[in-house]
């Protein structure tokens, strides 16, 4: 109840201008009923976030099946999860100043990276440049994922998985041609 009011909310503004009061209104449950379970409107995203990000890693685990993913798939794994769940995605990607626990988890270097040994070197360097690049094409993907969800999802997971791997591997000059 808590959660659902908390992503309708969230589709009218983001989490730093919900308060208690206005959240316990649009979930009809009392203000002491809340403090029960949560101190502020922030535990309850938290939770959201939480059960989401082990869905996600179920996911991705069951689209594996225990051979590892590539980086397109692993994208497209991540879209369909955020295209299932419009309100979660919104709430996720609408506001970029707000923070989120599950955004930061599933773009770690330790989350998204591709199979091959050249870009996961990177995320283990000691080399100020490997690390800026590892950076650079989490937050990149990230940007991609967002935009993609702003503009209404307007290709395929699978299409914009392997707009991903291209991006990544072959360079933004492969995608202009």
């Amino acid at each position: 109840m808590l959660e659902r009011a908390l992503l309708d909310l969230m589709a009218e503004r983001p989490l730093s201008d919900i308060g208690v009061s206005g959240l316990c209104w649009r979930a009809e449950v009392n203000r002491s009923t809340f403090y029960r379970h949560c101190g502020n409107p922030a535990d309850v995203f938290r939770e959201i976030e939480d059960r989401a990000a082990g869905e996600i890693v179920s996911a991705l685990h069951e689209a594996s099946a225990g051979t590892g993913l590539s980086l397109g798939l692993r994208v497209e794994t991540i879209c369909r999860y955020f295209q299932d769940r419009p309100p979660l995605a919104h709430a996720l990607f609408a506001y970029p100043n707000e923070p989120s626990h599950l955004i930061a988890a599933l773009f770690e270097e330790s989350t998204l990276p591709a199979s091959t040994k050249d870009v996961q070197r990177l995320f283990v360097s000691e080399v100020p440049t490997d690390r800026l690049l590892a950076t650079f094409l989490m937050q990149g993907i990230y940007s991609l994922i967002r935009q993609w969800i702003a503009d209404g999802e307007p290709i395929s997971p699978e299409e914009l998985g392997r707009l991903s791997e291209k991006i990544a591997f072959e360079g933004w000059a492969s995608v202009l041609r």
